[in-house]
C-alpha cells in the first residue's frame, strides 16, 4: 500500500516538474526598471519593461542618445527576447531570467557589415 502511494506521488512529481519553469515565468513580473551593464563597459543602459500576461512592452535607454521602444518582445519560460533601434541600427536581445537578474546576449551590426554580440548583466535597482 505504501509503495503504491509512493509511486503515485513520484509520478505526479515527474509530470509537474517540467511545468514549474513555465509557471515561475508567468508568476514573475518583468515590470520595472532594469539596469543593464555590458561586459567591459562602465555606462549603464536602462531597460524599462511593462508586462501584462505574456505581453511585454518597454524602452531601451542608453546613457547617450534617445531611448527607443522595444519591439517583438516575447517571454517563453525564463527567456525574454526583443529588438530595438539604436542610432538607426537594429539590435536583437535575448535575456535569461534568474531571480532578480538577467543575463543578455545583444547582437547588432558593427563596421563593414559584420555583426557583433555583446554580453551584459541586468539587475533591478542600482548596479554599484
Amino acid at each position: 500500500m505504501k509503495m503504491s502511494l509512493l509511486i503515485k506521488a513520484l509520478f505526479v512529481a515527474i509530470i509537474l516538474l517540467p511545468m514549474s519553469q513555465h509557471v515561475f515565468a508567468e508568476d514573475t513580473s518583468l515590470t520595472g526598471k532594469w539596469y543593464v551593464l555590458p561586459d567591459g563597459k562602465s555606462k549603464i543602459t536602462i531597460l524599462t519593461l511593462s508586462q501584462s500576461g505574456n505581453q511585454i512592452t518597454g524602452t531601451w535607454a542608453p546613457d547617450k542618445g534617445a531611448p527607443s521602444e522595444i519591439e517583438n518582445a516575447k517571454i517563453a519560460g525564463d527567456t525574454l527576447t526583443f529588438s530595438f533601434l539604436c542610432d538607426k541600427k537594429e539590435f536583437n536581445a535575448t535575456g535569461h531570467l534568474s531571480g532578480g537578474t538577467m543575463t543578455f546576449d545583444i547582437s547588432g551590426p558593427e563596421k563593414w557589415g559584420k555583426s557583433k554580440t555583446t554580453h551584459a548583466k541586468a539587475e533591478r535597482g542600482d548596479m554599484q
